[in-house]
C-alpha cells in the first residue's frame, strides 16, 4: 500500500510543481497522512485532485477523514475496502499502462 500511496505522490506533483507539492508524512493501517505545501488558494480543488490519483492508485474508495490547516495543510485519507466481484478491465489496463509510462522517455512533442 505504501508503494501505491507514493506512486499517487509522485504523479500529484509530476503535474501540480512549482504551485503545490505533496509529501508522504506517514501511511499506517489503512490510512495515509499527506502535507500539501503551497496552493493556498485552491487547497479544496488540489485536495480532491489527490484522492482521484490515490483512488486510481489503490483501486479502493478513499475518504478525506481529515484536514488541518495551520501554516501548511496537512490531510488524512482513509481508505477503503472496495468490495467487486469483477474489476473493470479498462480500469486495470490504465493502472497498467500508468505505471509502465512512468519510468518511459519522451520521444514526441507535446501535439504528437
Amino acid at each position: 500500500m505504501e508503494n501505491d500511496v507514493r506512486f499517487a505522490v509522485d504523479s500529484f506533483n509530476r503535474f501540480r510543481r512549482p504551485h503545490i507539492e505533496a509529501r508522504i508524512v506517514g501511511v499506517e493501517n489503512k490510512t495515509a497522512i499527506i502535507e500539501f505545501v503551497g496552493g493556498r488558494e485552491q487547497i479544496d480543488y488540489y485536495i480532491d485532485y489527490f484522492r482521484d490519483k490515490l483512488e486510481s492508485s489503490l483501486g479502493n474508495q478513499v475518504k478525506l477523514e481529515s484536514l488541518e490547516k495551520d501554516g501548511t495543510c496537512i490531510a488524512r485519507f482513509a481508505i477503503h475496502k472496495t468490495t467487486k466481484e469483477h474489476e473493470d478491465p479498462l480500469q486495470t489496463a490504465l493502472k497498467i499502462m500508468d505505471k509502465y509510462y512512468e519510468g518511459a522517455t519522451v520521444k514526441f512533442g507535446f501535439e504528437d
